[in-house]
C-alpha cells in the first residue's frame, strides 16, 4: 500500500497522490484514494465534495460490535465516491474512487482516541484489508503532522 508522507507541509503529497492515482487508473487499474488529511485538499483536488458522513466512526463501531466483514465492507463501499475523467485529446475515460471525510468529523474522530484500538494502525489496517479485495491500489493522503509510525 503506497503511502506518500512527509512531515513538512506543502511538498506536493496531495498532488502526487492525485497524479499517481490518475496514471494508474489510466493504465486500467482500480484505484482508491483515501483522504485522511483534515484539510481535505485531496477531495477538492478531484473536484468532489467532502462526505458529510463519519465512516471512520461507523467502521470503528462495527468492528467493536464484531459485525461480520461483509457488513463492514458494505459500509465502506457505500461511503466511496467515484469520479470519471476524460483523457485529453481522446474519447477514453478513467475513474478514480475516493473515500473522503468531512474535515471537522475527521478531526473529532482523531482527537477522541478510541480505547478498543491500541493505535490508529489497527483500525486502518482493518479498513485496508477489507478494501484491498476491491482495488488494485489504495493511496492514502495523510497530514504533515501525522506520526507515520502509527501506520507502519
Amino acid at each position: 500500500m503506497p503511502l506518500i508522507w512527509n512531515q513538512k507541509g506543502g511538498v506536493a503529497k496531495t498532488t502526487n497522490n492525485i497524479n499517481i492515482g490518475a496514471e494508474l487508473a489510466k493504465r486500467g487499474k482500480n484505484v482508491l484514494l483515501i483522504d485522511l488529511d483534515a484539510q481535505g485538499d485531496l477531495t477538492r483536488g478531484l473536484g468532489l465534495n467532502h462526505q458529510d458522513i463519519n465512516w471512520l466512526e461507523d467502521i470503528f463501531n462495527e468492528i467493536s460490535l464484531q459485525k461480520p466483514p461483509h457488513e463492514i465492507s458494505q459500509t465502506l463501499r457505500d461511503s466511496i465516491q467515484k469520479k470519471t475523467f476524460q483523457i485529453s485529446g481522446s474519447t477514453q475515460t478513467y475513474s478514480i474512487s475516493l473515500l473522503s471525510h468531512e474535515p471537522n468529523k475527521l478531526k473529532n474522530f482523531i482527537n477522541q482516541g478510541h480505547t478498543n484500538f491500541s493505535n490508529p494502525r489497527e483500525l486502518m489496517f482493518r479498513v485496508f484489508s477489507i478494501l484491498r479485495e476491491y482495488y488494485d491500489y489504495i493511496l492514502v493522503d495523510l497530514p504533515a503532522e501525522f506520526n507515520i509510525g502509527y501506520l507502519c
